[in-house]
């Protein structure tokens, strides 16, 4: 700690308390400084978010499901392989317009559940 005081002539004149000089006169003040060591925990359990339904990426399985669901219902989607293709796109974007609904080709969750829900 370092005090300040105005000298003679106007100038700053500066002093170091007994503490930063590192004098141990005074141990209770540096036995209160001594920090106690934190108490090893494990790490908390990180929280996954629930997948947002549509913007991800189907599996292979679920995009053959979904190849198999556009052809049973005469929507050809090309060979049944689990690849996203044109042929593929093609054909939901015929399933949709089929349905009613603005083709945009999208295999996405949206699209295999609403093909689950068909008879």
């Amino acid at each position: 700690m370092v005090e300040r005081r105005a000298g003679t002539a106007g100038h700053r004149t500066e002093r170091a308390s007994p503490r930063s000089r590192g004098d141990s006169t005074d141990t209770a003040d540096a036995r209160r400084d001594v920090v106690a060591p934190a108490i090893d925990r494990p790490e908390p359990l990180a929280l996954h978010p629930p997948a947002p339904l549509g913007p991800r990426r189907l599996s292979n399985e679920e995009l053959r499901e979904v190849q198999t669901k556009l052809q049973a219902l005469g929507h050809d989607p090309g060979p049944v392989d689990g690849m996203h293709g044109p042929q593929t796109v093609a054909a939901v974007k015929r399933y949709e317009i089929a349905n009613g609904a603005e083709p945009t080709g999208n295999i996405d969750l949206r699209l295999l559940a609403r093909l689950r829900r068909e008879p």
